[in-house]
């Protein structure tokens, strides 16, 4: 009898020794990983309005400025924003769209892409052979820019690309531009914004009687645009864009933080946030 009072006795110690254990285990666990879910998006990584207007280098109407640690401000020129996913998805819906798209008249033959223009026919023709290496090219029509009187191109090279409107006069680039040019709904100013290798480039061009005159290029330190399915079998896709001019006169990008682009367990991190640049 003694012996089995005494065994009920060690068995409800051996069960509350181990409730408590169990507890601790489970405590240190819970802690941990909310230290670790802390460190993956720790807000100190996040992008603040104060971000937005650094860049590593820059040029003003093609002049290099000397930046004297990060204070030099285009508040000149632009005014940037973070703005909430709810009104980036709302603005979406009044995104402007300038090109002309007659795709289905103009295709490539061979290879071959002709554009009649009044005083010429420009042949651009692809080079997609193994053979040619570095030189290679390849040309999609993608519409026209009717109030420049231009056909806009995307030439596809040796890993890069280039957009590029053809005077439909002389048959001359009027603009050449290594992403997609965005144009305002006034149709006075296009924006760009690309990354290649970790560089990004943000540039602002002017137009005005016809010409298209660089104001701004340089290249934001810490944030860049956030691409997700732009190209589809190496053609643009616009119905997924995630850079648009609204029709209110801002344009708005989906960009992710460059201030820490992996956690302390080297797993790449994408903070994602949103931003409207309003020019002045």
């Amino acid at each position: 009898m003694k012996l089995t009072v005494f065994l009920c006795l060690c068995l409800i110690v051996f069960a509350f020794r181990f409730s408590i254990d169990s507890n601790k285990n489970f405590q240190l666990t819970k802690s941990n990983t909310s230290k670790h879910n802390q460190s993956v998006s720790d807000v100190s990584d996040s992008l603040e309005e104060s971000d937005l207007n650094v860049f590593d280098y820059l040029d003003v109407n093609q002049k290099s400025v000397q930046i004297s640690g990060e204070d030099y401000s285009l508040k000149e020129f632009f005014k940037f924003e973070l703005i909430e996913k709810t009104l980036f998805d709302s603005k979406r819906e009044t995104r402007v769209n300038i090109v002309f798209e007659d795709a289905t008249d103009h295709k490539k033959i061979n290879g071959v892409l002709k554009l009649k223009c009044d005083s010429k026919v420009v042949t651009l023709k692809d080079q997609t052979s193994i053979e040619v290496g570095d030189g290679y090219q390849s040309h999609t029509y993608l519409g026209q820019i009717e109030f420049l009187n231009s056909y806009f191109i995307q030439r596809h090279e040796w890993e890069q690309q280039s957009f590029l409107f053809i005077d439909k006069n002389k048959g001359e680039e009027i603009g050449h531009f290594p992403a997609f040019p965005y144009i305002s709904h006034d149709k006075k100013h296009i924006i760009l914004v690309c990354s290649s290798y970790g560089e990004v480039f943000l540039g602002y061009f002017e137009i005005s009687n016809g010409k298209i005159k660089e104001i701004i290029s340089g290249a934001p330190k810490y944030w860049e645009p956030y691409w997700e399915h732009i190209y589809v079998d190496g053609e643009f896709d616009r119905t997924v864009d995630d850079m648009f001019w609204g029709s209110d006169g801002n344009f708005y990008a989906k960009v992710f933080s460059r201030k820490s682009l992996f956690n302390e367990n080297s797993q790449p991190t994408q903070i994602i946030q949103y931003i409207r640049i309003t020019p002045i």
